[in-house]
């Protein structure tokens, strides 16, 4: 059983390390949300941000594909702020978030965190010169959870469909999640997260994380 466990964790960490890595352009862009109110308002953020990161990155162009420990860092500067980890890791956890202790949750959301930050600095790069494409947002204008609906072109193939579900909370606007034609990041962590609780326990999982957290095999 510890052996399915471990195989499904290590699969889910390859795959949406694949998906951050090719579109790792639009889902950066996310994370830079100041505080504003309706959905409109956040889309025309999320235009804002996507020049001013695309201007970081290319002056340091450089220096991030050279040094994983500088994309980490321009990563977390950008990215940890603006990422409600909390709203995040109860989605992903669930049920077992409102059974794990104080101590469990801090451990759970410290390597969660480590471990979007490494996956996400596999792909700063790639946001030099990217372009997103911004939908129009259907929603209330004083909605406080909004869905903002981007597309990245493809030469000769459909569009990817990327959307981010955003909270406008105390902190201003933060996403916690990402899909990506079709596919919720948070859902599936759940789903391999879930399996790994179910069957060795939060501090399995959380001990899981911080072994991938240290790995030089792990990207960046």
């Amino acid at each position: 059983m510890m052996g399915d466990s471990k195989r499904s964790v290590s699969g889910s960490f390859s795959h949406n390390q694949t998906i951050l890595s090719a579109l790792g352009a639009a889902l950066l862009c996310a994370f830079t949300v100041v505080a504003q109110a309706g959905g409109a308002d956040a889309v025309d953020v999320l235009k804002a941000t996507t020049d001013a990161l695309s201007v970081e990155v290319e002056r340091n162009l450089d220096a991030i594909e050279t040094d994983p420990g500088f994309a980490r860092a321009v990563v977390r500067k950008i990215l940890t702020p603006r990422l409600d980890l909390n709203r995040t890791s109860r989605w992903v956890l669930g049920k077992y978030w409102r059974k794990a202790d104080a101590s469990q949750k801090e451990r759970f959301m410290q390597e969660f965190r480590t471990l979007l930050v490494r996956l996400y600095a596999s792909a700063v790069a790639d946001l030099a010169g990217a372009e997103v494409e911004y939908l129009p947002v259907d929603t209330e204008p004083d909605a406080r959870d909004v869905t903002v609906k981007t597309q990245i072109p493809r030469e000769g193939a459909e569009p990817i469909g990327v959307y981010y579900r955003m909270y406008n909370g105390d902190g201003g606007w933060k996403v916690y999640d990402v899909t990506i034609d079709g596919v919720s990041l948070v859902t599936t962590y759940r789903s391999s997260f879930s399996r790994l609780v179910r069957t060795d326990g939060m501090d399995v999982l959380i001990d899981k994380l911080a072994e991938k957290n240290r790995s030089p095999g792990q990207t960046s």
